[in-house]
């Protein structure tokens, strides 16, 4: 096998893949990995590790790289998966939603208490774009692991509805009952520029980014700008904290198909943490990929509010957010607000309360969807009368 590896990496020399000596066994009870990280041959200084599931144990390569790996280990120890960051994207993603600092508070997440389960989806060969295959799979484990909420702040272009993934996001949600939580995407602000797999699917909920004035100046050290005028009476607070509106990149629907592509809206920038191997504890980033984990926090904390043993469907809980969203106006609005923002910023006390008085209710968290056919139709004249 190495001699293959060695002779593949020939024909590709921009590509750089470091050769380690592994030694798998199986002690009677678990499967053990063991990997010789220093290249010394002496591997009675490494730790023997498990599949990350069952134990929880990572290891780290040392010196400069600062990077940190667990294993999986498949087909009786056939296969060892050697599992590291592709980048720092997740890590930044899964901090903001349930990040937790027991000493450092204020660097917790939305739920701070909630357990993550990390699914890599991004292929290094791919330049860590994930596939098809790879978010199939992710999809199907959180839902036998039991996942009670699953963001996605992942995303590409795509202009088909439907299909093998969309139909596993729709198994997720109406057979395992988990809540899926989506980017809208980064290709806005044209309309009907969400992009997949939440714009592709009706079952995710697709969030957009928002900005404020106090995000402006503590995030970007920007002076106060225009973000809203004297005029605005949703202007309440003097610092225009309570004023969002979405960032210029932030996508707006609808779908193909005439859905709202949008459903809920949260701050789309963040100071959170990174993997240690981007040798910076905080790290600021800017898209929709920071917006959905914050209402992936936020339903998390909904969820949990309510006691684990009663049955909340995935149809109240999203109900229970969009029906107590903060309402975000604008001075431009021309009806294309719900397409830009869906019902607005999710609030989880509020949501919570909701979903507490209502969760019994079976005519209060019916799944109704109101498509933007009106909307639609008259983008396809345009593109018919040009």
């Amino acid at each position: 096998a190495m001699l293959k590896h060695t002779a593949s990496s020939a024909l590709h020399p921009d590509t750089f893949s470091p050769e380690f000596d592994c030694v798998v066994f199986y002690d009677g009870d678990v499967w053990h990995a063991c990997i010789d990280v220093g290249g010394s041959g002496d591997l009675s200084s490494q730790p023997l590790l498990e599949d990350y599931s069952l134990c929880h144990r990572f290891a780290s390569f040392g010196g400069a790289t600062c990077l940190s790996f667990s294993v999986n280990i498949y087909d009786d120890g056939k296969l060892l998966s050697i599992c590291v960051p592709a980048s720092s994207h997740g890590t930044h993603v899964a901090s903001i939603a349930a990040g937790h600092f027991p000493d450092e508070p204020a660097r917790d997440g939305q739920a701070p208490g909630a357990q993550i389960l990390s699914l890599k989806i991004a292929d290094t060969r791919m330049q860590t774009f994930e596939s098809a295959l790879a978010v199939h799979r992710a999809l199907s484990l959180a839902a036998a692991r039991g996942c009670h909420v699953i963001n996605m702040s992942y995303g590409e272009d795509s202009v088909i509805r439907g299909g093998a993934l969309q139909e596993a996001m729709a198994r997720c949600v109406t057979e395992h009952n988990v809540c899926v939580v989506t980017s809208a995407g980064n290709r806005g602000p044209a309309l009907g520029t969400v992009t997949a797999p939440g714009g592709a699917s009706s079952h995710a909920v697709g969030v957009a980014a928002m900005l404020s004035e106090t995000m402006k100046k503590s995030l970007f050290s920007m002076l106060p700008g225009n973000l809203h005028d004297d005029n605005n009476d949703e202007k309440d607070n003097n610092d225009g904290s309570a004023f969002f509106v979405p960032f210029t990149f932030s996508s707006r629907g609808p779908t193909l198909d005439g859905d709202n592509g949008v459903v809920l809206s949260a701050p789309g920038s963040a100071l959170a943490s990174v993997a240690s191997h981007q040798l910076s504890p905080v790290v600021l980033k800017s898209g929709t990929s920071m917006a959905a984990p914050s209402v992936a926090g936020a339903l998390a904390c909904v969820r949990s509010g309510v006691s684990l043993d009663r049955h909340v469907s995935v149809a109240a809980l999203v109900r229970a957010a969009t029906n107590t969203a903060a309402h975000v106006a604008d001075k431009d609005d021309d009806g294309a607000a719900a397409l830009m923002r869906g019902s607005g910023l999710v609030d989880a006390q509020r949501a919570h309360a909701w979903l507490r008085d209502h969760v019994d209710d079976p005519f209060a968290v019916r799944t109704i969807h109101i498509y933007s056919l009106l909307l639609l139709l008259t983008m396809r004249s345009m593109c018919v009368s040009t």
